[in-house]
Formats: C-alpha cells, structure tokens, sequence
C-alpha cells in the first residue's frame, strides 16, 4: 500500500534506463568487490526508493522508518568503519529522514507549522546539553574515544531529532497518531523476518535458541535490547486490539501481540518474564484488555506444559551445588549486583559523566574481576549517570516523571464511552519500561559485540514521549482530539 502510494508513474523508457543502471551497478560491484556485492545490491534499490519516498511523501518515509527499524538493527552488522566509528544502515535512514523533514519545513514553511515546544520538549533539550560536559571532560580517560562519539550519536543525537520529527509530525499532520500505531504494529512482523532468519541458523531447534541466547536477539542482536521493544510495545499492541476505532485493524493487533510474546519467550531472559507478568497483572485491572491477558495466560500455562524440560532447563541454570547440596547460584546476577556497586561509586568519582561506554575502564580499576567484560552497569540509571552524568541523570529521571503524570493525567481524560483511553496503556509501557531497566539493562544506546550501535528502543520511547507531550498541550489548550 505505501509503495502504492509514494511511487510516481513512470514511461517506458525511464523504467528501462532505470532497470539498465541498477543492474549496470550491481554487475559492476559483485565483478570488482564481490565481498560487499550483498551491500551493494541492498544499497541500489534503498537509496532510489528512499529518494522517491522523500519526493513524494515525507510522512511515508516516517512510518516507513519505524516499521522496519527491527529489520535496520540487524543490518548493522553491516556498517562501514571510520576508525572505530560505524556508519549503520540506521543512520543513512535517519539522514534520510532529516533531509527529508526539514527540507518540508523550509519549502512549505508556515507559521502555524511550528513545532510548539512543551516541558517534555524543554527536557529532552537539557538533558541532551548536559550530555555533552561527559564528550570533553572524558578525553583525559585512556577509552575508545570514536566509540564513546558513535553512542551520544547513536542514543543522544539520534533519540533528539527523532522526537522533534515526531513531535512535528503529530502536531501537523491527521491522523498521525494512528498511523504511528499501525507503523509500530508493523515492527512485530519485521522482528519475525529477523527471528527466522537467526533461528533458521539453528535450524530451530528450541534448545540451541537457549543455548545461544547471548547471540540471537530478533533484531537487536541481544535479547536485553529485544526486552526492552516488548516491554514498551505489548501494552500499545493490546491497546490497538481490544479498541474499538481500531477494528480493521484486529487481526494484524492480534498478529502482533502473539509474535512479541512468542519472541520475549524465546529470548529466555528473566527481566522480559518479569516485565510481561508484571504490565499483564497491570492490564488485567483494565476491564477491555482482561479477556486477552485471561487467554494469555492460558496459552503460557500450555505451553510451560509442552516444554516443561526445556522450563525446568532454564529454571535450574540458576543454581549450582556446594557439598552436594542445591543452592543458588547465578553468576550473572552476582556479577550484575557487582556492576552496580562499581556503577554507584563511579557517579561519585566521575559527576558529569565519563561518556558512553567507559563504564569498562571503571570496572577494570574497581570491579572485582577486571577480567570480565560487562560494557555497562546493567542498570538504566546507573547506565545513563556513568556515560553522562548526574546532571543527565537527574533531568532524564524528570522527563520519566514528567511523562507518566501526563498520561496518568490524561488516562481519565477524554475516554471513549467506557473504554480507556490510549493513555492508560502508556503508563503501563512507561512502568515495565523503568521496571526492566532497573532489573537487567537500559542504555539509551548499546554497543552490541563490542562494535554495533543498537538504539531501536529509545526511538520508540521517543514516540511515547511525543504522544504523551503533544496530547497533552492539546488537553491544555483546550484541544480535544479523540484516539
């Protein structure tokens, strides 16, 4: 439908020469650099079609983007280098859509076209100015300096434009927030395409998908970031299904909250279990989500009958044995709570931040095994406190703060007969969103294998962070717009 959409009719003749270049270019790449013919390939239909999505349709490369966003993390393993600084398909997307968007703006330019700026906005501006002490005063630590700039690209930068594209879009564009919603849907099904192409790797035995769930993350290439886009997006999923001015669209809701599910399962990570039990009891209290979560459960308790062994596999992994006798025993949990006390102490001795991923450095003069590779404090806060600084800390916490008492604010307002409004699931998606940080990870950009940026979550959090702020200057100004 959007290629439908976005694609301008064409004689003849274009399409020939067209079709002659492409193949031309790609004869050309597999004859003379054979290793990167895959790249090239992907590039020549990508670049023409993102060019004709940014003439055409702005908005269309905008839903586009969020769509596949799953599909653009994996491919970042196939990321050019400067130095130690990768250029990912994500970023080439995201120029894209800057081009795109302000090229708009400074065309079709009009005074009412400005994005207004709230205190969500004003926020996320102070907490990204307060991230950049940690870039100069960390040039004394003997770090990967390019690294350090490729994560404040990746979960700075990035986040920040695309909130204020978002924002721009919600606020002058119709029915934006429901096009976003059905965009965010989409990222389900892009996630299956990565899952069975990982899994078909293992050729999906269930048990090697156990055995190797360090590696395979759906998308994300670690089940920690996968954990995070399940615990924003189920709440917003079921939301879509069980509402009523999203009726066409039950089926695809459906679809995608049994593939999210179906995934976070197979990620095999107690943080993703904890977050799902916890916003399912939370949906449960919502009258119109109860029927999906009761045959949730239903289908958890089936399927924990079906594969018990593999259950009780996973379950006495955590445990080892002193004298013969079971105890608990779980190196990763002890090494995380390690990695806290190291993060804690380091936020005293480092106040503005040492920059994004330096936390090595840090564990490597005070953890207790400096051997051990940890990357991170595996804490949300602690993550963003040692990257960036008490300061970034204090005003990230505030912009988490600011957001949930808007929804909470704007969950009793506006509701549609008896049914909640979308709000009411937000909240929901902000709790397991902090939850899970707090319990296994939540850097707002993560070095995957030491070398890929991974950042797909923190965009979807920026969507949540504009739905929020643009409803709610709306709620002030009077503005009632039902969704």
């Amino acid at each position: 439908m959007v290629i439908a959409q976005i694609l301008p009719k064409f004689r003849l003749s274009n399409v020939l020469i067209f079709v002659g270049i492409y193949l031309g270019i790609n004869f050309l790449g597999i004859r003379f650099f054979p290793q990167y013919a895959l790249i090239i390939f992907a590039i020549t239909i990508i670049i023409p079609f993102l060019s004709l999505i940014l003439m055409k349709d702005t908005m269309c490369l905008i839903l586009l983007y969020v769509s596949i966003t799953p599909i653009l993390q994996h491919m970042s393993v196939y990321s050019p280098r400067i130095g130690d600084f990768r250029i990912t398909p994500h970023m080439i997307f995201h120029f894209f859509l800057i081009l795109s968007i302000f090229s708009t703006i400074i065309l079709k330019w009009k005074p009412q076209n400005a994005v207004s700026f709230g205190l969500i906005e004003k926020l996320l501006l102070c907490f990204a100015f307060s991230t950049i002490f940690s870039l100069f005063l960390g040039y004394e630590l003997p770090v990967n300096h390019d690294k350090r700039w490729l994560l404040f690209y990746t979960g700075i930068f990035e986040p920040l434009l695309f909130f204020v594209i978002i924002v721009y879009y919600l606020q002058n564009c119709e029915n934006a927030t429901k096009n976003l919603l059905i965009s965010i849907l989409i990222t389900a099904f892009s996630s299956l395409i990565i899952a069975f192409i990982e899994f078909k790797e293992l050729h999906f035995d269930i048990v090697k998908v156990f055995l190797a769930r360090m590696r395979y993350g759906f998308g994300y290439h670690n089940t920690n970031l996968f954990g995070i886009h399940s615990s924003l997006l189920i709440p917003i999923f079921i939301y879509v299904y069980v509402h009523d001015s999203f009726k066409q669209y039950k089926t695809l809701a459906l679809s995608g909250i049994l593939i999210i599910v179906g995934l976070s399962l197979l990620c095999f990570n107690r943080g993703t279990f904890i977050v799902l039990g916890l916003e399912f009891l939370l949906l449960f209290f919502i009258k119109e989500s109860r029927k999906v979560i009761y045959w949730l459960m239903v289908g958890f308790f089936i399927i924990f009958l079906v594969f018990s062994d593999l259950a009780l596999l996973y379950f006495f992994r955590f445990f080892g044995e002193s004298n013969n006798v079971a105890i608990l025993s779980d190196a990763s949990a002890n090494y995380r709570l390690e990695a806290w006390k190291v993060g804690l102490k380091l936020l005293f001795i480092y106040p503005f931040g040492m920059g994004g991923g330096s936390f090595q450095y840090g564990w490597e003069l005070y953890g207790n095994d400096p051997t051990i590779y940890l990357g991170t404090p595996h804490q949300l806060f602690l993550s963003i406190g040692v990257d960036y600084g008490l300061i970034a800390l204090i005003l990230f916490t505030s912009i988490l703060l600011t957001t949930y008492i808007y929804a909470n604010r704007m969950s009793h307002f506006n509701k549609i007969g008896k049914q909640s409004n979308l709000f009411s699931y937000i909240k929901i998606s902000l709790i397991g969103f902090v939850v899970y940080g707090l319990v296994t990870d939540g850097e707002l950009s993560h070095l995957s294998g030491f070398t890929y940026p991974n950042n797909g979550y923190t965009l979807f959090l920026m969507i949540i962070f504009a739905f929020t702020s643009v409803e709610y200057n709306r709620y002030k100004n009077k503005i009632h717009i039902q969704y």
